[in-house]
Formats: structure tokens, sequence, C-alpha cells
């Protein structure tokens, strides 16, 4: 039996398997109609019930050996993890810009988007996100939708005053994680993906 290893994430996305390898900071997509049977490998591997797809030719061991090869794939089972795609509730809530914001906010979100410029070229992009992750065993502020609601419409005034964020979803997002940081508040850090053509935000 196969499993992810620790650096990969994976998600179901239409009738690919999207997944991504922090360690090498890139994204690789498997069928997952053609390549079904990976399920039978894979712990948990996202499974596909279509059968309106024609079965790959290519033999579903050889295509786990190659992905086993790019590293994201693993034979150590207790050294990897299930590659059942996380569950990521999203809150409908409407943080609109403020209209203004204090010195202090300024400053703090100076701060986070010059750590975030440097968090992003200095660190491999799997410290980056292991970072981020460490955070959640942290001690936090009791949750509060509007403090959190309020204090995200800071950061989108005071950013959007000093630094242009055309095209740099990346390194905005982790600066806002920089800036909640700071007030004890540690989101989840969610990437989604959509396919044909392929993007990523």
């Amino acid at each position: 039996v196969h499993a992810l290893p620790q650096q990969a994430f994976v998600c179901r996305c239409d009738r690919e398997v999207v997944i991504l390898d922090v360690r090498r900071d890139r994204y690789l997509a498997v069928d997952a109609i053609r390549h079904a049977g990976l399920a039978a490998l894979v712990q948990d591997w996202p499974a596909c019930n279509d059968d309106s797809g024609s079965v790959d030719a290519m033999p579903t061991l050889s295509l786990a050996q190659s992905l086993m090869s790019l590293g994201v794939l693993t034979q150590a089972p207790q050294a990897g993890k299930s590659a059942s795609p996380l569950r990521a509730v999203l809150g409908r809530y409407e943080c609109n810009q403020a209209s203004h914001a204090r010195a202090r906010t300024f400053f703090e979100v100076l701060t986070a988007t010059v750590t975030a410029s440097l968090i992003l070229r200095w660190l491999p992009f799997e410290q980056v996100v292991a970072r981020v992750s460490r955070r959640h065993k942290h001690p936090h502020a009791p949750s509060s939708t509007g403090e959190l609601c309020d204090l995200v419409g800071q950061f989108q005034y005071a950013h959007s005053w000093l630094f242009s964020s055309v095209r740099r979803c990346l390194h905005e997002s982790l600066a806002l994680l920089e800036f909640l940081a700071r007030h004890r508040h540690y989101p989840r850090w969610i990437f989604g993906v959509h396919t044909a053509p392929f993007a990523a935000h």
C-alpha cells in the first residue's frame, strides 16, 4: 500500500486529481477516470466512480512507480499520510475594505509584507508552509468574525496604499497571515485550483 508523503497535498478537481508538492513547489495532475486503479494502491486515494472514461493502457503500478520517482508517493505508510483530500469549510463573510487605518496598522502591514517577501525569497516553500502550519498549535485569540473582518479590512486598506497586489496572491495572502499572527489569529492557508486551463490561487 502506498501513501502520500508529508510534503504532498491532493484535491479532486473535475475529472483530475491535482497534487501540490510543496517540497518542489509544483503541481501535478492525474486523470482520475483513466487512472481510477490508483484507489487500490494508494491509501484513501480520491476514488472515481465515473465509468465514462477509457482505461489507460499504462499499468496502474507503473504510474504509481512514476509518482514515487517524483516524490509524491511513498511505500512507507507509517512515514506518510492519507491521500484523502482535506475538507475546507469556507465562511461566507463580507470583509469590506476599511475607509481608513491607523499609523500603527500601516507599520504592521508594512512589516508583515516585507516579512512575507523575505520568507518567500529565502526559505524553501516547504518550510514556508510548515511555518504557517505550526502556528495552529500556538495559543490564539478567541474567534470573532467581527474582529477578523475588521482586521482584514484594515489590512486591505493599508496594503492598497503601500503595495500593488496584481498577480501576487501568494505573497499577499502570506502577508495577511503574518499580519493576523501579530493579533494572535491563525487562519488556515487554502490553495485552490481549477483545470482546463490550469490555474492556482
